[in-house]
């Protein structure tokens, strides 16, 4: 059993590919498997997958029909790992990642630790450091429904056991994408998950097109059908559900303007 699956889902990748596998691969860990769900890419990402001749490098396929939420949960099946973290394939780790967050892991006292990591626009070559966490504030079900997203897959590591013993997975509703991430950790927090965010920077997170605003509705309105769930999930009182609302409302608004007008000026 080892101790870190690295499930990296993954489709026509192979540009970005070896980069994410290389960056598992110098950690000071080598207790790790690397399992890649490829969604039936149509490059040579099964051929780069078999030239590393490495046996902890495991590759599965998959036809996830455009839901990735398909390929995680494949990947968290055949995993056999301690902890697990979801790897995009186009992001990357820096190479003490994992031994930063070793003393955390270990300790038995966390369920679910993160640490930041830089965004990278690849079209205006800017970098953003994302901080995720709420500072000194708990992070509970209550705060991310409240304070919205505060974590990313390929920034956070999660104990299989907490997952296996709460069969949280995540949601393949196809109402959900792009805000499938944020259920899933709603869902880890609604089980009471004991959470720890490290203030380290532990990788990158690549996004390779400006949003348009068609797609930030549509995200939007993922990220809202998300709440609307989680709000009666947890019996919030009114005041709360129009305050989450109102506020997701007025953040899209803003959103929504703020792309207008950089495209105008």
């Amino acid at each position: 059993m080892p101790f870190l699956s690295v499930i990296i889902p993954t489709y026509n990748h192979d540009h970005f590919l070896p980069r994410s596998i290389n960056s598992v691969l110098q950690q000071q860990l080598a207790d790790f498997e690397v399992i890649v769900v490829d969604n039936s890419s149509s490059d040579s990402t099964r051929q780069l997958i078999d030239s590393y001749y490495d046996h902890r490098i495991k590759y599965v396929s998959i036809q996830n029909n455009g839901i990735i939420s398909r390929s995680r949960n494949l990947g968290l099946k055949i995993s056999s790992g301690l902890w697990v973290c979801f790897l995009d394939s186009d992001d990357f780790w820096y190479s003490d990642k994992v031994s930063t967050l070793m003393p955390f892991m270990t300790s038995l006292h966390y369920d679910i630790i993160s640490s930041n990591e830089y965004l990278f626009n690849s079209f205006s070559h800017s970098t953003l450091l994302l901080k995720y966490g709420f500072g000194d504030s708990p992070t509970n079900h209550s705060s991310l429904l409240k304070k919205g997203n505060c974590l990313s897959p390929s920034a956070t590591m999660i104990s299989k056991s907490f997952l296996d013993k709460t069969s949280v997975r995540f949601s393949q509703d196809p109402q959900l994408i792009g805000a499938e991430d944020y259920d899933f950790w709603l869902n880890i927090a609604y089980h009471h998950a004991r959470f720890f965010h490290h203030q380290s920077t532990g990788g990158e997170y690549t996004i390779h097109s400006t949003n348009t605003s068609s797609r930030i509705l549509t995200h939007s309105l993922s990220v809202l059908k998300v709440k609307l769930r989680h709000l009666r999930l947890g019996r919030y009182q009114l005041f709360t559900v129009t305050l989450v609302v109102v506020k997701h409302i007025a953040s899209t608004v803003y959103r929504y303007l703020t792309q207008i007008f950089s495209y105008s000026s």
